[in-house]
């Protein structure tokens, strides 16, 4: 479970976030839309720690406790931090590397392979592939698929680290 009330982060002159409130509940998807310039991205970083809000709280629960994500630490945003992911518009695959290797290196360990492809097959369906397709494109390199597909691999990369 996610809650934060009225945060503001102010860019000089510019606030980019202000009066923001909203509540995310567990196994709810949630998602941030707005125009170019909104704070879309500014409100994401406040809220995966990344950067810290001029006043306001965000509290993140963790099992039975609530994480403070305003306070620095290992005690409170730091141990929230690997419970979080972001994907945004833009993303970064490597090219030269197939869609398993990209899964696979996106969790910084190495398995072998059949583990890792198993572990990618599941995490590519849950970013929406059928499992036939999911299995098709391991081998693959992301210049090899539509632009959808690569969107949906780079989903697969936040899944497959399990925040």
């Amino acid at each position: 479970d996610l809650t934060k009330r009225y945060i503001s982060v102010d860019r000089g002159v510019v606030k980019a976030v202000n009066g923001v409130t909203f509540d995310v509940y567990t196994k709810e998807i949630f998602g941030i839309i707005g125009k170019s310039g909104a704070g879309k991205t500014t409100l994401s970083r406040i809220i995966a720690g990344i950067i810290e809000p001029t006043s306001g709280e965000i509290n993140i629960r963790i099992g039975e406790e609530w994480v403070d994500m305003t306070k620095p630490g290992i005690d409170q945003r730091g141990r929230a931090k690997e419970y979080i992911g972001l994907l945004h518009q833009e993303y970064d695959l490597f090219p030269h590397r197939t869609v398993l290797d990209n899964l696979t290196d996106a969790i910084g360990l190495e398995f072998p392979k059949e583990l890792a492809m198993r572990k990618a097959v599941i995490t590519l369906k849950m970013a929406g592939f059928t499992d036939e397709k999911s299995k098709e494109i391991l081998d693959r390199m992301p210049g090899h698929l539509s632009e959808g597909e690569r969107h949906r691999v780079a989903l697969a990369q936040v899944l497959i680290r399990e925040p």
